[in-house]
């Protein structure tokens, strides 16, 4: 009797087990699937709906990739869901900036929004005759800076670089007006 106890209570103790693993398993699974359900409105909304006064996104429908090595530094590709199936990029132009905005929107499994990082290039700060940093000729008078903002289920890579703006001031300006737009209407769209 004492054996059937001790097997009986096993036998639970199993199924008590096996039950908690399928309830953490559809936890984890459904709460992926609401971040990647963010990310396919977020995508669906930014190439459906979003503009930008005097912007104009040039992709429209076309899919375009930045081809990225299958191993780097021991970081290997995933075939299943690499960065092809995981990520999307649009361009936007504007003529009378002479700004041009690149945007890239990538799944995550992030539950919360923040400011990933940020990084720029100014001409006239980092490459002039008698700074800090030296002066060559055949570097390109381009200001270049970009924002890494993080949401839930994705996360967005956003740089403005233009020609004509050697003290940055431009690039950077219409960068943070272009980012606080996507950002504002994303976030109204549940994006």
């Amino acid at each position: 009797m004492l054996t059937k106890n001790r097997v009986f209570i096993l036998v639970l103790i199993a199924i008590s087990l096996l039950i908690a693993t399928m309830l953490v398993t559809t936890n984890i699974f459904s709460e992926n699937k609401n971040e990647n359900d963010n990310y396919d409105i977020a995508v669906h909304y930014i190439s459906n709906e979003f503009e930008m006064k005097h912007y104009t996104e040039v992709l429209q429908t076309d899919d375009y990739h930045v081809g990225v090595p299958d191993s780097f530094n021991g970081i290997e590709s995933n075939k299943d869901i690499n960065i092809y199936n995981s990520s999307k990029n649009f361009i936007y132009k504007n003529s009378e900036k002479s700004m041009i905005i690149t945007l890239a929107i990538s799944k995550n499994n992030d539950n919360q929004s923040e400011w990933i990082s940020a990084s720029g290039y100014n001409p006239k700060l980092h490459n002039f005759k008698g700074g800090a940093w030296g002066y060559e000729d055949n570097l390109p008078e381009t200001a270049i800076f970009t924002y890494v903002v993080g949401s839930e289920g994705y996360t967005l890579t956003i740089s403005g670089l233009s020609k004509n703006d050697t003290d940055g001031s431009i690039t950077l300006n219409e960068l943070a007006l272009f980012t606080q737009e996507l950002t504002n209407k994303l976030k109204e769209n549940n994006g």
